[in-house]
């Protein structure tokens, strides 16, 4: 379970604004709006915490033409991460980029720290395999 003092301690050390980190609750989605103009959002879906991006530069034709670099990416064994590795999934009419965390990388900011950044820069990595 994700405590709301690890997850405002992770912002702060990773740089955050202390202002915007004000009132809220773990009950519904927290979303982390980068300066990258892309967001990552955490979600407690039946006691599971889940990390994930609406990544709106995938489509079908960018999974067909990248189909190598792609599973190469999402097949790499990741720490913190309950299935081991990522996830690229479809709702609706978009797809999404997450992972589902283990409880070592909820336990303290460090790991969480690591989770993000590691999220954020294997988001970026995704992003340019697609475009």
């Amino acid at each position: 379970m994700l405590r709301k003092e690890i997850l405002i301690s992770t912002l702060e050390s990773l740089g955050a604004n202390e202002s915007l980190l004000g009132d809220f609750d773990l009950h519904s989605t927290v979303e982390i709006e980068l300066d990258s103009g892309i967001s990552i959002f955490i979600s407690d879906i039946e006691g599971h915490i889940w990390l994930w991006s609406k990544v709106d530069f995938i489509n079908s034709y960018n999974i067909d033409a990248n189909a190598n670099s792609l599973l190469s990416l999402l097949m790499e064994v990741r720490p913190f991460m309950l299935t081991g590795q990522y996830i690229l999934g479809r709702i609706d009419d978009r797809y999404e980029f997450k992972a589902l965390l283990s409880d070592d990388a909820l336990a303290n900011p460090e790991n969480l720290a690591y989770v993000l950044e590691s999220f954020y820069s294997d988001l970026m990595e995704l992003k340019g395999i697609c475009q």
